[in-house]
């Protein structure tokens, strides 16, 4: 189990864009703004087409990689390289090609008869109904100056493939996890409706997903350089991704996700070189 990650500040508005094949509608350019319901979509689904090339304005930390609202199908495959030199001709990273979607559920869970029961993935029509992100960790800090992200993915049955934001970051991990009793909820959003007879009626929503944490170990300079400072610079508008536990492949999906903070305990000292800090990450929907 790895401790807590928190990816932040978003470097999105620090890059440009190039390569692929993309809808003159729905542009590259796209991913680069913070609405989630305006995407970047393909051309088509030839390998040329589904990738873009990122260039950053200056060598910056990098950790984590992620194309947020996804609809990368279940046997999708992709590849992060990164570069010091445009063409990427020199590569400084490559992940090789791996699996857009791990298996997410194990033998405990899934009956002989399911139709996942041997590979455990999300069965397509579960997997287009869920809050998708791609999201790569570096397995260490990296400061090239230019990433790539390829995806294969030519049986998609939208014929294309599509994400919503870029979020491009380096990411803390405090030296201890965070306490036992955090909670990963879900809050539902759609509204209900009653007639005067009892009859419901539904206007439904995205509802989100909240984890809520604690860390109780800090030292002080991760507490007032690291923890107090994430709060001033992201306040609540300020993108953050949280990852629970890099390891966790099987429950990644429902773990990981892209929001915002949206609570603000101060900064507690109440013991000898021990600080508290509390978050509240709520997820952009």
């Amino acid at each position: 189990m790895q401790n807590v990650m928190i990816g932040f500040p978003n470097l999105a508005d620090k890059v440009s864009l190039s390569g692929g094949a993309w809808s003159a509608t729905m542009p590259r350019d796209a991913m680069l703004t913070r609405e989630l319901d305006d995407y970047s979509r393909s051309a088509d689904l030839a390998l040329a087409s589904t990738q873009f090339a990122v260039a950053l304005d200056a060598p910056r930390p990098v950790r984590i990689l992620a194309w947020c609202k996804d609809n990368l199908s279940t046997f999708a495959k992709y590849r992060v390289t990164a570069a010091n030199v445009e063409d990427f001709s020199a590569l400084v990273y490559d992940s090789g090609w791996l699996d857009r979607w791990t298996s997410v559920y194990t033998d405990e869970v899934l009956m002989w008869e399911d139709v996942n029961f041997w590979w455990g993935k999300m069965p397509e029509e579960d997997r287009a109904a869920y809050p998708a992100n791609l999201i790569h960790v570096f397995p260490a800090t990296s400061t090239a100056l230019h990433y790539r992200l390829e995806v294969d993915d030519a049986l998609n049955p939208d014929g294309y493939v599509q994400g919503a934001r870029l979020f491009l970051s380096p990411a803390w991990s405090p030296r201890n996890n965070y306490s036992y009793g955090a909670g990963l909820g879900y809050e539902p959003n759609t509204r209900v409706s009653r007639t005067p007879g009892g009859v419901e009626y539904f206007d439904p929503q995205p509802g989100r997903r909240t984890f809520e944490f604690r860390l109780d170990w800090l030292s002080q300079d991760e507490a007032l350089a690291k923890a107090l400072d994430m709060q001033i610079r992201a306040g609540r508008d300020g993108e953050v991704l949280v990852i629970p536990d890099a390891d966790d492949a099987i429950h990644a999906v429902r773990r990981n996700f892209l929001g915002r903070l949206d609570k603000f305990d101060p900064i507690t000292h109440p013991a000898y070189a021990t600080h508290k800090a509390g978050f509240l990450v709520k997820e952009r929907t």
